[in-house]
């Protein structure tokens, strides 16, 4: 990725309350962040019947990238789709990138490796662990093991992630979303968390919002 601020965008979230998590019977309180970036949806204008996919035209760019690179040679069309439908993992298990079947859009996914996330190397702090992923979309799918940074207990969080915007498809209307799970008993998240959106102008959008009181929580 480059370092030009007119060519990327910026997600981070961060909070200043103390997340504590009980260190006895309990499991500890867990965050396995993601940034998922995707099209938002929009009004259904395909017919019903399964539209074959358009590759984007630098899908070729993207696919060197690839983890485990696609031998065409041996893989029929109709193989060469569900890869594009299921996804592909880009940059050492730190991304995927995959098509969104009804738009033909492209769509990426940034893993808990491929963000940074304050104090991830600290034992007392952070867990790593391998997990199956778990987003499939079509039964071409295999199991994969990716992996999600659990937290252990932190005065501050923060947890941060760019794209380069050049990836994305042209003239689509983007949502970006971070992805965390909430064990049972999670503390401290009744403090609202601070989530900023840096676009390449330099413009902000931030809110503050209540994870507890979000679907999943315990409020």
């Amino acid at each position: 990725m480059g370092n030009s601020q007119s060519d990327q965008v910026l997600a981070e979230t961060d909070r200043k309350a103390k997340a504590e998590s009980s260190q006895s019977q309990s499991q500890p309180q867990a965050i396995k962040p993601t940034a998922q970036v995707q099209p938002q949806k929009e009004a259904a204008r395909t017919p019903r019947h399964e539209k074959q996919i358009v590759p984007p035209g630098d899908y070729k760019a993207i696919l060197k990238e690839a983890d485990t690179p696609l031998n065409k040679k041996n893989l029929s069309m109709k193989n060469m789709y569900d890869h594009h439908y299921s996804g592909i993992f880009l940059n050492q298990m730190k991304e995927k990138f995959w098509v969104e079947k009804s738009s033909s859009k492209k769509c990426f996914m940034l893993f808990a490796r491929g963000l940074s996330i304050t104090w991830a190397d600290t034992p007392e702090y952070w867990h790593w662990k391998s997990v199956q992923e778990a987003t499939p979309r079509t039964s071409y799918d295999r199991d994969e093991i990716i992996e999600v940074a659990e937290l252990l207990n932190v005065c501050w969080l923060g947890v941060h992630g760019k794209y380069e915007i050049s990836r994305l498809s042209p003239e689509t209307n983007y949502g970006v979303v971070f992805v965390i799970m909430q064990k049972d008993p999670a503390y401290g998240w009744d403090v609202p968390v601070n989530i900023r959106l840096i676009l390449p102008d330099g413009t902000k959008r931030e809110s503050r919002e209540n994870l507890m009181e979000r679907p999943g929580g315990d409020g």
